[in-house]
């Protein structure tokens, strides 16, 4: 038995487990990385600024609106098509937020039919 992996097997495996989230606007799509598929900075501005969101609950002078924007332009291959999209519109930031969250948790293993 072989302990030898194909690194383009384990590429679209990971592809597959750590999809992005796409968002259809008007005639283009915007992808939304994986918060694991970011390179390390970016992943670790991301992570702080969901830690400020988090706080928000506790803090009352928290920007959400402010920090999810900065949190979905992070991840997006591009944010200004996404901000106008937005327009401004909490709601509907928070709601795409919640979904790349959602789309973001990672080690919960596959259900298997045994």
């Amino acid at each position: 038995m072989s302990n030898i992996f194909n690194l383009d097997s384990l590429r679209e495996e990971i592809e597959k487990e750590f999809k992005p989230l796409q968002l259809e606007i008007g005639t283009k799509v915007v992808t939304l990385s994986n918060l694991m598929r970011l390179p390390k900075k970016k992943r670790e501005a991301v992570m702080a600024l969901l830690k400020e969101l988090e706080s928000a609950d506790s803090e009352e002078d928290v920007d959400v609106e402010t920090i999810s924007s900065e949190i979905l332009c992070l991840v997006s291959d591009n944010a200004p098509l996404l901000k106008a999209g937005l327009k401004d519109d909490l709601a509907m930031s928070m709601k795409i937020l919640n979904l790349w969250m959602s789309g973001t948790q990672s080690g919960e293993a596959e259900s298997s039919s045994s």
